[in-house]
């Protein structure tokens, strides 16, 4: 692994921003880049080493580019070259490539809003389950480090916090506020925001009621019919702790792209 590499790396980590190491885990026949060449993607598609050049290569960073846009945490990329289709393109090789490919840097965060005795249960399991955590309130007294010592704890207006809160890939919202017209506020702000997931603690009829007035409001449905709600894993969960670690169940089997809406729906 070269030194620009590794600085790439370093970057990912350091400052959370996402890039693709592709290495190449496998080879048959003439294939140009033995096992274990790595090259990293950036999101806007440039790239740092190679893992043959040519036709491949271009097929990899677009692929890349596409794990970064869904969330993709990794995959196996396999590719077969034959000089009679290739020539076309410039390349001469024959054999296949197996590229393992998968994203550094991407930061999980849970976003609460509502720190109520769910929003706190959940702050503390999502913090243990290794996601970064910020929860809102409108009341201090329910968000501050004292009360919630496991991430960023904000109060103030909804739309000056939306506005500083760093929602990407990897952010997954919950609201949990303290009303119903507080949660529909919530819900509207978030839409055509970047998120991996949102979810809504309420029971079927007040789900079905807040979004019917949310639609009025001129929200649209493709985004609402994509909430989570009612959220969590069915579990039986009573208390706010059981609760947490439902919503937390969810969230993971969606990171890890083993849960979807439409298996809820």
């Amino acid at each position: 692994m070269n030194n620009e590499i590794l600085a790439a790396l370093h970057n990912a980590v350091e400052q959370g921003v996402p890039g693709i190491m592709c290495t190449v885990i496998g080879k048959n026949g003439s294939t140009p880049c033995r096992i274990g060449t790595r090259m990293w993607v950036n999101e806007d598609g440039s790239s740092i080493g190679t893992v043959g050049g040519g036709l491949l290569e271009h097929k990899v960073i677009s692929e890349a580019q596409l794990m970064l846009k869904k969330g993709i945490r990794h995959q196996v990329y396999r590719d077969v070259l034959t000089a009679e289709v290739d020539a076309p393109e410039g390349a001469i090789c024959g054999g296949s490539t197996v590229i393992f490919m998968e994203i550094i840097g991407r930061v999980r965060r849970v976003v609460i809003f509502g720190g109520g005795h769910v929003g706190a249960s959940l702050a503390e399991a999502a913090s243990f389950a290794g996601f970064d955590v910020y929860l809102w309130d409108d009341r201090e007294e329910y968000a501050n480090r004292e009360r919630i010592p496991w991430g960023v704890t904000v109060t103030g207006p909804l739309e000056k916090v939306l506005e500083e809160i760093p929602f990407s890939q990897g952010t997954y919202a919950v609201v949990c506020t303290r009303a119903h017209a507080m949660d529909g506020e919530v819900l509207r702000l978030l839409e055509g925001k970047e998120l991996s997931y949102v979810g809504m603690l309420s029971s079927r009829s007040k789900r079905e009621a807040l979004f019917k007035a949310l639609q009025e409001k001129g929200v649209s449905s493709p985004y609402l019919e994509n909430i989570f709600t009612p959220i969590g894993i069915s579990i039986g969960a009573g208390s706010p702790q059981e609760i947490a670690i439902s919503i937390m169940a969810e969230i993971i089997g969606v990171d890890h792209g083993r849960i979807s809406i439409k298996e809820r729906s």
